[in-house]
């Protein structure tokens, strides 16, 4: 490159009259100024020669005093240190990111030959809020931002909800225009045509309709990928679940704004919290279906529940003894389990359990079939013997203690199996449920089932 004075001496030009020559004058005036101007944008003003060593170091708000101890050095030694990629004194930088938080603008310089001289470049350090300008995260929010997305998917139940409000915090924090949440393949809620079909879950803003999801069956693992589909940027996330499927999620933003590597590394890490929480919640899925206790109230379930009832029928014939089923519903404690009140829930669940204990002698039988239904099997008790259980159950309710002493009522449904009674259990815990919702429809505390023998 040629070297332009600061100013022209009037015998620099004899052939140019006094006119041009005024003109090129205020030309160069002008072209300084815009040099002393692009200086202002920058922190550190460097050369090198034409190897990369550099030749001089011209710190301009650079906070480092030491910089200029660097002389000699390639010139990628003032933005990393070790044995990193050297610079190339050939080669154009414009506006380049050289770390996380320095970019690069470099030109080389050659003689009127062409033979390379060295090159000319300057750095502008970034603040710790402007680090990457496709990059919506950085790096100081991402651990808050990870401690909030646990902190959700630790107290929110079920874990799907828990997963899909996390999902909205990610979508908001990345600000994308739109994110839809997929899953395929779970055992525990496909059907033999939906084996390994996408299933939207969650959907948050926008739907991306230009994007082609990925045939499920084909998936091996994990896979992230970005791109853009006309005037938007895309990046794809899917993550397996163990062998039970796979948990995805695709979002979308202006294409201004492709996704960052840093961006991606949080994505990954936000997919694997959701796989290992559906892997767990699958285990525990199938642990209930195969457990005769109900996990947490240490309750019966429906199927424990039929088989300890079945095994004392015999007897009870034996000693022509009347056996009863009393279905109970607690009704308002269903809104506990969907609410994000996850701990006040499993203890509203354990104080009542406790008091159902305490409502039965230690033969009978208590078993848990849902978030709000309990069923009880009373050895010998008949009908008069059950009715006023009922009677008492009913007009004590379902006192907890929360934060606050709650109330929540109940509503009972009976049935009564006399002894040597051929038809199977089956028969009676089907008519005990239908005389709770007769009870619920007639808006009474407790029903006896009619169709009883």
């Amino acid at each position: 490159m040629i070297h332009v004075p600061h100013a022209l001496p009037d015998h620099a030009y004899p052939s140019l009259s006094p006119e041009a020559l005024s003109l090129l004058t205020r030309l160069l005036k002008n072209l300084e100024r815009w040099r002393d101007f692009t200086r202002l944008s920058l922190d550190l003003l460097f050369e090198t020669d034409a190897d990369g060593k550099l030749t001089s170091i011209t710190p301009l708000s650079w906070a480092d005093p030491q910089v200029e101890n660097l002389l000699g050095q390639d010139a990628s030694s003032l933005w990393s240190q070790g044995n990193k990629e050297k610079f190339e004194p050939n080669q154009t930088y414009t506006r380049e990111f050289v770390s996380k938080h320095l970019k690069l603008t470099a030109f080389p310089l050659r003689d009127p030959g062409g033979k390379l001289l060295g090159s000319k470049g300057g750095l502008v350090k970034l603040s710790k809020d402007t680090e990457n300008p496709n990059s919506r995260l950085y790096s100081e929010k991402i651990p808050l931002i990870l401690d909030r997305i646990l902190q959700i998917l630790r107290t929110e139940a079920p874990p799907r909800k828990g997963i899909q409000s996390a999902f909205d915090v990610i979508c908001q924090e990345l600000d994308v225009l739109g994110g839809t949440l997929l899953e395929s393949g779970f055992v525990s809620n496909r059907t033999q045509d939906e084996e390994a079909k996408w299933k939207t879950i969650h959907q948050n803003g926008k739907i991306h309709h230009d994007f082609i999801l990925p045939d499920a069956d084909y998936i091996e693992g994990d896979e992230q990928k970005t791109g853009q589909t006309g005037q938007t940027a895309w990046s794809w996330n899917c993550f397996s679940v163990r062998i039970s499927g796979h948990i995805a999620f695709n979002l979308h933003r202006s294409f201004h704004h492709p996704f960052s590597r840093e961006e991606q590394q949080f994505l990954e890490m936000c997919g694997h919290s959701f796989s290992m929480l559906l892997a767990i919640d699958e285990d525990y899925r199938r642990l209930l279906q195969d457990a005769p206790y109900d996990l947490s109230t240490h309750l019966l379930t429906w199927e424990g529940f039929r088989q300890e009832v079945q095994r004392r029928l015999s007897r009870l014939d034996r000693e022509q003894l009347p056996g009863t089923v009393m279905m109970i519903k607690v009704e308002g404690i269903a809104r506990l389990s969907t609410s994000k009140h996850a701990l006040a829930r499993d203890e509203a669940l354990r104080q009542i359990a406790t008091m159902l204990r305490d409502a039965v002698r230690p033969t009978d039988l208590i078993g848990r079939i849902n978030a709000d239904t309990f069923v009880l099997w009373m050895n010998g008790g008949d009908r008069f013997v059950a009715a006023e259980r009922a009677e008492l159950l009913f007009t004590h309710g379902a006192p907890v203690i929360l934060d606050k002493p709650m109330h929540f009522p109940v509503r009972i449904g009976l049935v009564t199996r006399e002894p040597e009674t051929t038809e199977p259990l089956d028969v009676f815990l089907e008519r005990a449920s239908l005389a709770l919702r007769e009870a619920h429809r007639d808006g009474v505390g407790w029903r006896f089932s009619h169709d009883a023998p």
